[in-house]
């Protein structure tokens, strides 16, 4: 009888109901909440860029020594290669007997480690991608609100720098951008200068390919007498492809930048292309790191997206697309009152 003779004290009774609501509240008010699962990624890939080599080239000295090196690790099923122009694409998936990937990635980082410094020279760091196949927290738009034609250039750069800043929202894990067309260097030639020459735009091509052997040049347009060339590599600035010497018929040896206009530009055809209601956008998604609030994440995002917008130029405006928490607040709302 005296264990429950508490249950009569009035005073108690309360004070221990009021310490259950506010315990309560507590952990209601701490609980992460998020609407999609974090999964276990089971399938992961691997990029290893090499600019301007061939697929042959891609093939013999990035892919099959970073296949060597993985085939070591045991609990790697399913293992296979694609060599592009300019990249090497790794597909992993473990067996099914893994319970605890995260070791097992780990080990693979490792290996891509050290294989790295045997790679040849003008590779870039092969890359694990083992954790981008979750829903992103936030996602918006930069959109062009100018009747003039978008200016792909302007928009990207304000998307580097909108993802730049939604990378240093507290509890951000990882962010992307969409609809990158890409740069590209145009070399315009006049006809009639290069005829007095003795030059064709093909031996402008074979000039700058001869300039930097590890690369192609790039695609050559006969038509309008355009030459594209790729932004990669020894050709990271214009001053460099302007100091390219060209041998004339009569063997006379002429700057680049002197008988050629070199001008930056969005590649044509461009590499991604990003519509926002039939519009040219450019958009920028952000995941929260996993075990957090996510209505308290995105009130943070969206707050570095209102500060974001005052920053923008006349012709650009930044539009939030979607965002999680309302849809998890409103699951939660429903599993209330089904309560």
């Amino acid at each position: 009888m005296q264990r429950i003779e508490w249950l009569f004290n009035r005073r108690l009774l309360a004070l221990s109901l009021g310490l259950l609501i506010v315990a309560g509240l507590s952990a209601i008010q701490t609980l992460p909440r998020a609407e999609d699962p974090h999964l276990v990624a089971r399938i992961a890939t691997v990029l290893a860029p090499y600019p301007g080599a061939t697929p042959e080239q891609i093939e013999a000295l990035v892919a099959r020594p970073i296949e060597q090196e993985l085939r070591t690790i045991a609990e790697i099923d399913v293992l296979e290669s694609t060599s592009r122009q300019g990249i090497a694409v790794l597909s992993l998936e473990l067996s099914d007997a893994v319970t605890n990937v995260t070791p097992v990635w780990s080990r693979v980082r490792d290996k891509l480690s050290d294989v790295a410094p045997s790679l040849p020279e003008g590779v870039q760091t092969p890359e694990l991608l083992d954790d981008r196949g979750y829903a992103f927290s936030i996602v918006a738009a930069l959109r062009w609100t100018l009747d003039t034609p978008p200016n792909p250039q302007l928009m990207e750069r304000y998307a580097e720098r909108l993802e730049d800043q939604l990378r240093q929202v507290a509890g951000t894990e990882y962010t992307n951008r969409f609809g990158v067309a890409g740069e590209q260097v145009e070399v315009m030639v006049d006809p009639l200068e290069l005829n007095a020459l003795g030059l064709s735009v093909g031996q402008l091509a074979g000039a700058i390919e001869a300039s930097d052997g590890r690369r192609t040049a790039g695609e050559v347009v006969t038509q309008g007498h355009r030459l594209t060339v790729g932004l990669s590599g020894e050709f990271d600035a214009l001053d460099r492809l302007r100091e390219i010497n060209v041998t004339t018929q009569q063997g006379q040896s002429v700057k680049l930048g002197e008988i050629a206009e070199l001008r930056r530009g969005v590649q044509d055809p461009p590499s991604a292309v990003a519509l926002l209601n039939g519009e040219r956008a450019v958009f920028v998604g952000a995941r929260m790191v996993p075990g957090q609030r996510i209505d308290a994440w995105v009130e943070r995002a969206q707050a570095q997206l209102a500060a974001f917008a005052d920053e923008l130029p006349i012709g650009l405006a930044v539009e939030e697309v979607f965002e999680q928490a309302s849809y998890t607040n409103q699951r939660l709302s429903d599993v209330a009152i089904s309560l």
